[in-house]
């Protein structure tokens, strides 16, 4: 039991790639495969965005505990949503933490009462050796990095690895096609290749088309056709840049959520 000067708050990462085991990419198609879609030079005719799936932990039942705090005097602790997701790890990569979603946790103290600021959290941690720890991270209750932790305990509730919810979109690896217009007899198209983290990556290819402005083209694995006019073209997919496109994973329903506990 021990307090680390290293605040959650402070140092997650939270677009740090996912800890083994892997899993599995979820591909979303706009417009989807085999669908016309009009477009003007400059503009996408077609977008993968590539979405790989997070770990969580399944808490096998909302529970509540104590662990020591301050001068090592007891605090209790409650974690009332079962399903903690993938939040990131520490700066020095030793520690890969989880939360209950939607706030589902809280921390309090006999004569101090409820203990959480918001931006504090409570939740679990996996070191790299996969020792479990819970923890309490009350960085902003006490205005300094102070996260406090106890060892998971044989007799606390089991935990499943489970795949997640899927991260938000915003930092997700998208590819995509871009009509660029037709010169001398070729339709030009760009590819593009945008990740967070990395420099965006884009090149260039032709085609032909016929004197009515048809013609077939294939970039990075895509297929597609094209009757270009002489402002707009119409295409379709016919193959994705990946070899399987599929939808991401649902929500998890309201009433498989935890009841939490009062």
């Amino acid at each position: 039991m021990r307090i680390i000067a290293t605040g959650l708050a402070l140092f997650l990462i939270s677009a740090a790639p996912a800890p083994s085991p892997p899993f599995k990419q979820f591909v979303i198609a706009a417009p989807s495969v085999g669908s016309v879609v009009e477009v003007t030079p400059g503009e996408e005719f077609y977008v993968e965005t590539i979405v790989e799936a997070q770990p969580a932990y399944r808490l096998a039942r909302p529970f509540k505990s104590s662990m020591a705090g301050g001068m090592g005097l007891p605090f209790g602790f409650a974690i009332d949503e079962t399903l903690l997701v993938y939040k990131g790890k520490s700066q020095d990569q030793d520690w890969s933490y989880y939360i209950p979603q939607n706030g589902g946790f809280r921390a309090y103290h006999g004569l101090l009462g409820n203990l959480i600021h918001p931006g504090d959290t409570v939740g679990l941690r996996i070191d790299r050796g996969g020792n479990k720890e819970w923890f309490v991270d009350l960085s902003v209750h006490y205005g300094m990095p102070t996260i406090w932790s106890r060892p998971v305990k044989e007799k606390d509730p089991g935990l499943t690895l489970v795949e997640g919810p899927a991260p938000d979109l915003k930092n997700a690896e998208v590819k995509r096609l871009v009509y660029l217009g037709v010169e001398q007899g070729r339709m030009r198209i760009r590819y593009e290749w945008i990740q967070h983290g990395y420099v965006p990556q884009r090149d260039e290819f032709s085609f032909p088309v016929d004197p009515q402005g048809r013609g077939q083209g294939g970039v990075k694995g895509a297929e597609f056709s094209v009757v270009a006019g002489p402002v707009k073209a119409k295409f379709v997919v016919t193959k994705g840049i990946s070899d399987a496109v599929a939808p991401p994973p649902r929500p998890e329903p309201e009433s498989e959520r935890a009841v939490p506990v009062v």
